[in-house]
């Protein structure tokens, strides 16, 4: 479910299908997300508002972590997520940065000393490390890494809990796999093993600047709006695509003609954000013809429509995803009120 747009990227992981113990059988979560060391025991356990978190924990090993590809190098990156954990151990390795695969950054915390530390991915050398933080695994709270990635003395990273930097170095030679970063990590790996960590709310963003605790909620269709898709049941196309988890061939919508459209409104956002990021329209979908078809996710914000293009079909469920930085009404941030009264659905394009 990437975001289209290349640069910022967030998930709440409350699109995802929670059926099912494996990564494999929840559904769009592997076409995201990657799992090097173990597949996750229970990969979409209970949220932190709810719905659905992630946790990239394997039972048997006693620890893993999920891996996204950004497809693009950044100098200078920021990534943040919601943590709860409960381990027996030491130190516990939270999140991070990749390059080509291998760890570049980690932010890690010692439970013995209550330290929230930034250390190298490749020698393990500390980059810096915050006073002692109290217990602060075993509630939720926003970690936020950000890193200038720079040789000689041009580097910089930076923690941060709960919106507050905790520990920073600036002056550093910061690029010892190379001069960049293309991927993340949400970890939870101690050399102990019992290394159980819920991670939620996640957001990546190509510049040093924290965006601070983010929340990414999951917003579903309420009414029908203009609709002229075919409910496999009932009158109302909307009731056949809220569903918490998506439930397959149990309910849905379906189409054949070219220039079929839903509209759909949707529930209101659960708090008045001080800032919108992004909003990003997601759907299930997958396809009965012999070729694949071109379905997308439009969005309408006081009228103006903003379709997108088409993403092609199989027939296996996936979802498909986009993210519109600006409400295309205005060309400016979104505000609350644009969300709560945005009209979305699928649209069949070929």
């Amino acid at each position: 479910m990437p975001a289209a747009s290349p640069g910022f990227l967030h998930d709440g992981f409350d699109a995802y299908n929670g059926a099912g113990a494996g990564s494999s059988s929840a559904v769009g979560l592997g076409v995201r997300w990657a799992f090097p060391l173990a597949t996750p025991s229970t990969p979409l356990p209970a949220g932190r508002f709810g719905g659905h978190a992630l946790s990239p924990y394997n039972s048997s090993f006693q620890f893993g972590y999920a891996t996204l590809q950004t497809g693009i190098s950044y100098t200078s990156a920021t990534m943040g997520a919601a943590i709860i954990g409960a381990q027996a151990g030491t130190t516990f390795t939270l999140l991070g940065f990749l390059l080509n695969g291998s760890g570049q950054f980690s932010l890690v915390f010692n439970t013995a000393s209550q330290v929230l530390s930034i250390i190298s991915g490749t020698s393990g050398a500390t980059f810096c490390s915050s006073v002692a933080l109290g217990p602060i695994l075993v509630s939720w709270h926003y970690f936020e890494i950000s890193v200038v990635v720079a040789s000689g003395a041009g580097g910089s990273v930076f923690a941060y809990l709960d919106g507050v930097l905790v520990c920073s170095a600036t002056g550093i030679n910061t690029a010892a796999l190379g001069a960049s970063v293309n991927g993340i990590f949400l970890g939870c790996v101690n050399a102990s093993g019992n290394a159980i960590n819920y991670h939620d709310d996640f957001y990546f963003n190509p510049s040093v600047t924290p965006l601070g605790p983010m929340r990414c909620p999951m917003l579903r269709a309420s009414a029908d709006s203009a609709v002229a898709w075919t409910p496999n049941s009932g009158a109302n196309n909307y009731s056949r695509v809220n569903e918490t988890d998506m439930d397959g061939d149990t309910s849905y919508v379906s189409a054949s003609a070219n220039g079929t459209s839903d509209l759909y409104t949707f529930g209101l956002l659960p708090t008045t954000p001080s800032t919108i990021f992004d909003v990003a329209p997601v759907m299930a979908v997958r396809g009965t013809d012999a070729n694949p078809r071109g379905v997308e996710m439009q969005i309408s914000s006081s009228s103006t429509l903003d379709r997108g293009s088409a993403g092609g079909t199989s027939n296996a469920y996936g979802f498909s995803s986009r993210s519109l930085l600006v409400d295309p009404n205005t060309g400016l941030a979104w505000t609350a009120s644009a969300v709560n009264s945005v009209l979305a659905g699928p649209y069949l394009d070929s």
